[in-house]
This record gives C-alpha cells, structure tokens and sequence, in this order.
C-alpha cells in the first residue's frame, strides 16, 4: 500500500514538473511573439509614413489637368497607407498590453475638443460614404488622459461607426456631464449610428482580442483589434466602456471617464 501511494506520489509530482516545463516555454514563445510583433511594427511604421508623406506631396504636385482617375490612385494609396498605420498602431499597443508595458500619460485635456477634432478628421472618410457626422457637447470636458490614447480610442469607435453604417445615414456623438451618487463627476461619450448591428452571439465576445468580427457595409474588413485596445485604454484610465446593439438597427457605444471638477 505504501509502495503504490509513493509511486503514484512520484508520478504526480514528475507530471508537476512537465507542467511546469510546459508552461515556461508557453510563456516563452508568447513573449517572443510579443516583441516579434512590437519589432514588426516599429519597423514598418517608418517606411508607410514616408509612402504617406510622399503621396501627399504628389497629390500638391499634380498639375489642375490630371484625371479623376490619377487623383482616385492617390487617394487610394493615401486611404491604404492609413489602414495600414492604423493597423500597426493596433498591433504596438496589443504588444505594450498583452507584456504589461501599456503606460498612460495622463494630463487635463478637454475631452469635447478632442472628440470635435476626431470627428473633423473623420469626415473625410464619411464623406465617402455619403455619411453625417453629428456632434453635440453642452460644455467642455475636461478629463485627467493621455490624450494620444484616448485619440485612439476615439478614432476607434467613430471609425467603426462609419464601417458598419450604411450609405446617407447619420452618426451621432454625444459628449455630456453626470455624477455620481457620491458626487464624483464623469465625463460620458456615445456615439450612436443606425447601421447593421451586432448579433446577440457576439456581443459577449466584443471585447476579446482578434474578435470575429462583421464586414462593413462597403466591404471594409477588421482583424478584431480595435474595441479590445478601447477597452484595455479606458479601464487603465479608471473608466468602463459599453456597448448596446440591435441586428439590423444599430449600435451605441457608451464611454465613461473620470472628470475633473
């Protein structure tokens, strides 16, 4: 008896130890795969921004008589060189975020002049699709943020307002000032489009890296980066992020930061 209870006590504690091998080198190869994609995408970062540069100087360049065509080849290295900065800047905060390194700069900023200057910037591409951008704001916010991130986030959710919005329709951003019950005031954002919707299946996993995600209504598509970082930003901030969606009417996503007084 005591023969089988120490056998099968050497067994337990040899398997502890694959575990535990195990687990070191799937640590191992999830840092290394971290900073593959921080390196990445630093370096990539460099040589899209000379592109970007140089189209925009060829765009000042190009003389009155050029073609609707030639000016459309333009835009469409300018439109992809931007998916693309977008894209590595998503890729550079999943690696801060998944290796502990997400650092948060924060400084008083006006939250409504932020959002008004996301929203002027992202008329272009609404434009493209025949899309309102409507911001209201009673007053200004001003918000304890790393504004660069919190620029993101922004950028972020008006973003994929107009992706999953359908051509003519209007977005709303709604910018106000509430309290709490212990008088702690908060700075809220919504931004609400009439678009296609998020099925009730995949509202759970909204918030998960690489989520599954729905093409947008001109084909635009998404790697399911984006509402994960949001979210990750707004929680180091103190704040909570929500999102309420019906298939097939639209969706509103709510964001909350602590303000100043």
């Amino acid at each position: 008896m005591y023969e089988s209870i120490g056998a099968l006590n050497s067994e337990l504690v040899n398997t502890q130890r694959q575990l535990a091998k195990a687990n070191a080198r799937l640590t191992a190869a999830n840092d290394l795969k971290n900073k593959l994609f921080g390196v990445l995408a630093h370096d990539l970062r460099t040589p899209l921004s000379v592109i970007s540069g140089y189209s925009q100087i060829l765009e000042l360049l190009l003389p009155t008589a050029t073609t609707g065509q030639e000016m459309e080849f333009v835009g469409r290295i300018q439109q992809s060189v931007g998916y693309m900065l977008a894209l590595i800047e998503d890729i550079l905060s999943l690696s801060a975020i998944e290796t502990g390194h997400l650092t948060i700069n924060r400084q008083p900023a006006d939250m409504t002049l932020l959002a008004q200057r996301i929203v002027s910037m992202a008329s272009i591409l609404a434009d493209q699709k025949s899309i309102t951008l409507s911001a209201t704001s009673s007053r200004p916010l001003w918000v304890l943020m790393d504004r660069v991130k919190i620029e993101q986030v922004l950028t972020n959710l008006i973003g994929n307002a107009i992706k999953f919005s359908h051509p003519g329709s209007t977005i709303t951003i709604a910018l106000s000032a509430e309290q709490d019950e212990e008088g702690q005031p908060w700075a809220r954002m919504e931004v609400t489009d009439t678009g296609i919707g998020i099925a009730p299946q995949k509202l759970e996993s909204l918030f998960h890296p690489f989520a599954e995600g729905s093409q947008g209504t001109a084909g635009e598509s998404s790697i399911g980066l984006g509402l994960y970082i949001c979210a990750r930003v707004i929680e180091a901030h103190g704040g909570s992020i929500h999102v309420a969606s019906a298939q097939g009417e639209g969706t509103t996503v709510s964001v909350v930061l602590p303000a100043e007084g």
